[in-house]
Parts: structure tokens; C-alpha cells; sequence
């Protein structure tokens, strides 16, 4: 039997990177940067949204199942073609909630580590619960900047295009 956290990191890293993959090569590159980021944190969130699920089912409850749902939404309208559905701000909000939610859900799992004391055979635990925190919260940061800068870009083509009227 695997130690504690290592099926689940593991899990994490192969979904990142597939998703990761998968969002760059799918894209236009003009859209690349956001949908490599946004395939990059629902992929990784569906598949261990599914986990906490499988968990929950299996009767030890897991506040995953609602963080990872809401970093999925926030990726779905993450996506430069979601746009569709809800403005830059509400996409914005809709990301850091996402990204937040899970993070802090991670920040708790770490918390109650450490409050229990070092044991040896939680370390990997440990490191799968900071490594999740680490990566949601600066996904959130980078998202949240590339959309400022893509909506900077958007407002100077648009200040452009109607300064002559």
C-alpha cells in the first residue's frame, strides 16, 4: 500500500500536466496563455473533485467536493470563448473564488496536520496538501493578472478603434 498522499499527488501532477498540454495545443495562440491555464486548473479539478466524491460516497466527508466544483466553474468561465456567458469582472470573481476555495480547503488540510504534530508517515501527505495550496493560490494570482492584462489590451484596441468618433 502507497503512503498516505501519494496517490493523490500523484494524481494532481498527471492531470496538471495533461491538462496543461492539452490546453496549449488545443488553442489559438493569441488564447493560449489562458486556456493553458484554465484547461490546466479544471482538469486537475474534475479529477480530484471525482476523488473527494468517491470519498464522500465511501463516508468520510470531503470539503473537496464543493471547492473543486467551484474551481471548475471558475475555469469553465475562465475560457476566452466563455466569455459569452458573463463579463470580465464576473469571470474574474468566478476564478478567484475557484482557485481561493481550493486553496484555502488545502491551507486547511495542512493546518490540521500540523496541529495534530509531525508523524512520519503524513510527510507525503503533508507535502501533497502544500503543494495543492502553493499551486491553486498562484493560479489564482496568474489568472487573475492575465485577465487584468487582457482586459487592458482589450480597453486600449477598443479606446483606439472609437477615438475617432
Amino acid at each position: 500500500m502507497l503512503p498516505a498522499g501519494v496517490p493523490a499527488l500523484s494524481v494532481m501532477v498527471a492531470s496538471i500536466c495533461v491538462g496543461a498540454t492539452a490546453g496549449r495545443c488545443a488553442a489559438p495562440p493569441a488564447e493560449r496563455a489562458l486556456s493553458t491555464l484554465a484547461t490546466a486548473v479544471a482538469t486537475p479539478s474534475a479529477a480530484l473533485w471525482v476523488w473527494a466524491l468517491s470519498r464522500s460516497f465511501a463516508g468520510t466527508p470531503d470539503l473537496g467536493v464543493i471547492s473543486f466544483a467551484l474551481a471548475m466553474c471558475g475555469a469553465a468561465a475562465y475560457y476566452p470563448r466563455g466569455s459569452f456567458w458573463c463579463g470580465a469582472s464576473r469571470r474574474a470573481l468566478l476564478w478567484s473564488v475557484g482557485c481561493g476555495a481550493v486553496a484555502v480547503n488545502f491551507g486547511i488540510g495542512v493546518t490540521l496536520l500540523c496541529v495534530q504534530g509531525f508523524m512520519p508517515d503524513r510527510r507525503l501527505l503533508l507535502l501533497y496538501y502544500c503543494a495543492g495550496a502553493a499551486y491553486w493560490a498562484g493560479a489564482g494570482v496568474y489568472g487573475s493578472a492575465l485577465l487584468c492584462r487582457s482586459r487592458r489590451a482589450r480597453d486600449d484596441v477598443d479606446g483606439i478603434l472609437h477615438s475617432g468618433d
